[in-house]
């Protein structure tokens, strides 16, 4: 059996992570930008999350990290709840179903769902009009985001990972 209070923690320092990286993704606290490419760190941490947590508890967690991230994106308000919940739920399910639960599987899985949300993000907001001027949005600034994520994403997912192990803590 879980012990709440163990639970509780864990929860309580994914909050103050989630936090950490939603002022550094917003608020240019640090730039952590690589010529145009800036990593999606909450999805980055919304995906590592979700590797670890049952398909409901993913789907809840991408939900509240992507309402979190529609307060200050440039998307309307809706998007990112909407695609971070997707993501976060069918996350679950591939790592519950499909994939073992390693780091590469992670960063294979942030890859994909960054290039795709970065690919629903173009076509939703800047696929009209001329095609050379917003092809240049996808492939200068999206995939290059989406690698510079990926990477991250394993230094999420192992500092997760340990996070769980020291709190003897995992819902699977």
């Amino acid at each position: 059996m879980i012990n709440i209070t163990t639970k509780r923690k864990a929860i309580l320092i994914n909050i103050v992570i989630a936090i950490l990286f939603f002022l550094i993704q917003y608020n240019n606290i640090v730039s952590i930008k690589i010529h145009s490419a800036m990593p999606m760190l909450t999805l980055a941490l919304a995906i590592s999350v979700s590797m670890f947590l049952s398909e409901v508890s993913a789907t809840m967690t991408g939900l509240i990290i992507g309402i979190i991230s529609d307060t200050s994106a440039s998307t309307p308000f809706g998007f990112n709840a909407i695609l971070f919940t997707v993501i976060c739920f069918s996350v679950s399910l591939i790592v519950h179903y499909l994939f073992n639960n390693n780091i590469r599987s992670c960063m294979v899985l942030e890859l994909f769902f960054t290039v795709l949300y970065f690919f629903v993000s173009w076509l939703f907001f800047y696929s009209s009009g001329n095609a050379d001027e917003h092809f240049t949005y996808l492939f200068k600034i999206g995939v290059p985001s989406a690698v510079y994520t990926s990477v991250l994403s394993g230094i999420i997912y192992l500092i997760e990972k340990k996070l769980l192990k020291s709190l003897s803590l995992n819902q699977r």
